[in-house]
């Protein structure tokens, strides 16, 4: 194997599950020093978990799931990949090149084959779709860029910043917040009237069923006669 191994996990006798990678072609290899058909570990909630994380590791998504808005994407393609394309939310597809690798005498690769993409300044689907020399595509993905809003997610420096706070006025907030909270005992009499005027219209036809009532129980000149 050659190279550095890291111990995932051990026993007394030693070492029964390490990672690291391969001295000839530098990838990526998990290692289990123990016999799994002879042990209870495939009758156990954890080992569908292990077996997720043995296949993410030796073949990781070069893809990710999200960015945020304005982060370039690094993608590494597959070695028969000569094109990465990437089309944008707005269907402009962009064509980046990817350049070939350069190998040391023991075959390890000293040079990945990552391309950088800075155009992630729209939120939205990207997609992703390699293509070889010829043209013929090869496989590809998907990736969303996040943002809630796009000037309040924009974490790109602003040079216009300074400026816009040289020329703000500290006071205008505080003038602000003291003009509308003197309008308060203002809105609060306004209620108040209009509630007393209210009560009052309720009031006056009740009062005058009140008065013609007494005034039919009066004796009238009919009755005496």
């Amino acid at each position: 194997m050659g190279g550095a191994a890291t111990e995932v996990a051990a026993a007394e006798s030693g070492p029964l599950i390490y990672r690291g990678t391969l001295s000839q072609t530098g990838e990526p290899m998990v290692a289990l020093a123990f016999d799994v058909a002879k042990s209870n570990l495939p009758r156990r909630v954890a080992f569908p978990i292990l077996i997720a994380n043995i296949a993410g590791y030796l073949a990781p998504s070069p893809l990710p799931s999200a960015l945020p808005l304005g982060e370039p994407l690094a993608y590494r393609p597959h070695a028969d990949a000569a094109t990465v394309r990437i089309t944008p939310p707005d269907n402009v597809a962009v064509d980046l090149a990817v350049a070939s690798g350069q190998s040391s005498a023991n075959g390890v690769t000293d040079q990945l084959r990552e391309i950088a993409y800075p155009g992630t300044g729209v939120p939205g689907l990207y997609k992703v779709t390699e293509l070889d020399a010829n043209g013929k595509e090869l496989g590809g993905g998907s990736f969303i860029v996040n943002a809630g809003h796009q000037r309040e997610s924009d974490l790109r420096a602003n040079p216009d910043l300074p400026a816009l706070l040289a020329n703000t006025n500290p006071d205008t907030p505080g003038k602000a917040k003291r003009s509308t909270s003197d309008l308060w005992p203002s809105l609060v009499l306004a209620a108040l009237a209009v509630l007393l005027f209210e009560w009052l219209v309720t009031l006056l036809p009740r009062r005058r069923r009140r008065r013609s009532t007494m005034t039919v129980r009066q004796p009238g000149s009919a009755s005496n006669g």
